[in-house]
This record gives structure tokens, C-alpha cells and sequence, in this order.
């Protein structure tokens, strides 16, 4: 009983510890939160708490009185862009009845019935979306001349302007089409190009493998990398790639020999007694013993290596004023390198590594195209990376 009697007591607690929460946070003004807790709270549980449906009528009726004295309050002030608050003001209202519509008629376990003044604000919200639209649609052209004169951030300004007009009214009149050339005017488009500063002739298939760089990769919402001149529009950079050397090391050929030992085993041997006789176990069974032997293998490994190396420099120019805006040099390189381990002797001794490099003969070396185009892969690689960083 004195169990039950503690349950009891720590429930009450808890309960009126919620519901001073609940109070404190009306007086703090923290209506929405409250509308929302208790919603869940009363949501499907029959007997509802006097106190907790007086808590939730106080708490909407505040916020209600709140939200649409602020929207007047928003009109008076004349400002064009007041209209988003005045919307919103009123969006948050529809929302809040929405809430509580639900529960309608909310009748406590004690016969308490709530009363919730709904306001009609429907056709309020309807002009308030109008004039928000329009102040939208306003603006966006007024940037969009700017937009036309060069200013990509008053186009790019524009493009938000046209996006908030759907929030409150679809297609409306031509912001559609707006908003392409808000996109068109709001875009910096980057012409990616090589210079090949080598004073020496570079194959067409190493420039091709350079500009074969997947530029879609580097696009963002407002930049867009090209390596086709285009005569549709002008573009705003240049990502300048200077390439100033691409140098092709000898072929390199080394023959490292060593030898491998090993104890392995080879067959067994009987255990003799000192009379010469084989010695028995306890169950009667000869005694025997594995026999080792030391064995070598004489190893011969060839290595062949060659390498290339591309320097230079990839920047960013203004293509409007001619501006260096940034650059950065690049040391990038390309390796070759294979093996081919063969062996006299006992394969046996062979330590795993040389097992594990077995081959014939190494592959033959490859040719400098093709080593200047595995350099070319590498900068294209590097080239993504550098443009990635640009500050557009």
C-alpha cells in the first residue's frame, strides 16, 4: 500500500510539474510550442484535463490576437516587402486552426467545452499574396536591368525575387520566362584553354586527352566550365592552362641478384637404439623422424622504370578586364615500373616475396606517347581539382 501510495504521488508530481511547464511557457509567450505539446498530448485520449484544454484555448486565443495585430501592424507600415510578414502572419494562423480543427468540439472529462474564435482570414491572406507577388515581380525586373547591364549578382537577386512569387501565386505573368533570364544573366561561364609553352611539338593526342576534362563535373547552379568557344555568348573567365614542360626520363633496366635458403624437409629416417635396432613407441610402431636438408636458389630480378613529368601553371583570368585573379603552379608526374624474377636452385627455397614476383620477363617499356598521355590523365585529374578552388 505504501508502494501504490508513492506511485501515486510521483504520477502527481510529474503531472502538475508538466502542466506549471505548460503555464510558464504561455506566460513566456511560447504559445505555438505549447498548441503543438498539448495537440499531441489530447490527441485520441478520451478524458481530457480541464486544466490542459483551458492552457490550449488561452494559448491559441494569445497567439491568434498576436499574429493578426502584427499583420496589421506590417500593412501600416507601407513598406512593399512587408507583405511576406503580412502573409506569413496569416499562413501561421490558417495553420494553427488547422491544428485544432481536428479536435472540435474539445469537451474536457469535466463537461468543460473550449471555445476557439477562428478568424477568417482567407481572403486577407488571398490580397496579401497578391501584393507580396507583386512586390516580388517588381523587384525582379528592376534587377534584371541591372541584370542586363553586367550585374550578375542584381541577376542572380532577381532569380530569388521570381522564386518567392510561386509561394504565393502560380505562373504568374511572365516570371517563368523571368526566371530563365535571370539564370542566363545571373551565370559566369569559364572557357577552359590550353597553352602548350613546351616550345616543342606535343602530339594531338595528348591535348585531346587534356581537354577531354568532364567539365560537367565542375558545373555549379551558377558556374559553368566550357572547353568549346561558343558564339552564343561571352565568357566571363578564362581557366588558363600553361603548360611549360613535359619531360620523359631514360628507360632504366637493373638486374638485382640474391640468393634465398631454406631448411626444408626431405623424407624421414628410423630412430635407432644404440644397438642399431629401430627404436618402438609404447604402442609398438617404428619411430620415425622428419629429415632436413638446406636448399638454395640463386635469384636474378630485372626492374625497368621510366617516368614523366608535366610543370606549369593553371589561372584564372577576367576575361572582361584581363585580370589574374589567381594561379597556381603544378608539378604533376607519371610512373612506370615492372619486374620480372626468374631463379637457379631449389624452387623450394624461395622466400614468398620472390615466389610472389615470379614472371619471364617484364612487360616492355612503353612508348613516350604513351607516357605523356599518362602524365595528361594525371593533370586532367589535377585540373579538377585546382578548378574547384577557383573563387568565382
Amino acid at each position: 500500500m505504501k508502494k501504490i501510495t508513492i506511485l501515486i504521488g510521483t504520477f502527481t508530481m510529474v503531472f502538475f510539474s508538466a502542466c506549471t511547464s505548460l503555464e510558464k511557457m504561455v506566460e513566456r509567450g511560447d504559445y505555438d510550442t505549447v498548441i503543438v505539446k498539448l495537440a499531441r498530448k489530447i490527441s485520441g485520449k478520451k478524458n481530457k484535463s480541464t486544466k490542459d484544454v483551458k492552457i490550449l484555448e488561452k494559448a491559441f486565443e494569445k497567439i491568434t490576437a498576436e499574429d493578426l495585430a502584427y499583420a496589421e501592424e506590417m500593412k501600416i507600415s507601407g513598406r512593399p516587402s512587408a507583405w511576406d510578414e503580412v502573409y506569413s502572419a496569416y499562413d501561421r494562423i490558417e495553420e494553427r486552426q488547422d491544428i485544432i480543427l481536428p479536435f472540435l468540439p474539445l469537451i474536457s472529462k469535466d463537461g468543460y467545452k473550449a471555445k476557439f474564435k477562428f478568424a477568417n482570414v482567407s481572403s486577407l491572406k488571398n490580397e496579401a499574396a497578391n501584393n507580396a507577388a507583386i512586390f516580388h515581380y517588381n523587384e525582379a525586373t528592376r534587377m534584371l536591368a541591372l541584370g542586363e547591364k553586367g550585374d550578375k549578382a542584381a541577376a542572380r537577386n532577381a532569380y530569388d525575387h521570381l522564386i518567392r512569387i510561386d509561394r504565393y501565386v502560380d505562373n504568374y505573368k511572365n516570371s517563368i520566362d523571368l526566371i530563365d533570364d535571370a539564370i542566363y544573366l545571373g551565370t559566369n561561364r569559364v572557357l577552359v584553354k590550353l597553352y602548350n609553352n613546351t616550345f616543342g611539338f606535343m602530339p594531338r593526342e595528348v591535348e585531346e586527352e587534356i581537354m577531354s576534362i568532364n567539365v560537367k563535373e565542375l558545373n555549379t547552379f551558377w558556374t559553368k566550365y566550357y572547353t568549346i568557344e561558343s558564339s552564343d555568348f561571352e565568357f566571363d573567365y578564362i581557366a588558363r592552362l600553361d603548360l611549360d614542360n613535359i619531360e620523359i626520363s631514360p628507360e632504366q633496366e637493373f638486374i638485382d641478384r640474391y640468393q634465398d635458403k631454406k631448411e626444408v624437409k626431405d623424407g624421414w629416417s628410423y630412430v635407432l637404439d644404440e644397438k642399431g635396432n629401430v627404436k618402438k613407441d609404447t604402442s609398438g610402431n617404428d619411430i620415425k623422424v622428419d629429415k632436413f636438408v638446406t636448399v638454395t636458389a640463386d635469384v636474378i630480378e630485372i626492374h625497368r622504370t621510366k617516368s614523366a613529368i608535366a610543370t606549369g601553371r593553371i589561372g584564372l583570368f577576367d576575361q572582361v578586364t584581363k585580370e589574374l585573379i589567381q594561379t597556381r603552379p603544378f608539378n604533376v608526374d607519371a610512373h612506370f615500373h615492372d619486374y620480372a624474377t626468374s631463379f637457379n636452385g631449389d624452387k623450394r627455397a624461395l622466400c614468398d616475396r620472390s615466389t610472389g614476383r615470379l614472371k619471364s620477363r617484364p612487360n616492355p617499356f612503353p612508348s613516350n606517347l604513351l607516357m605523356s598521355l599518362d602524365v595528361a590523365h594525371n593533370l586532367k585529374e589535377l585540373m579538377k581539382n585546382e578548378m574547384r578552388r577557383f573563387s568565382i
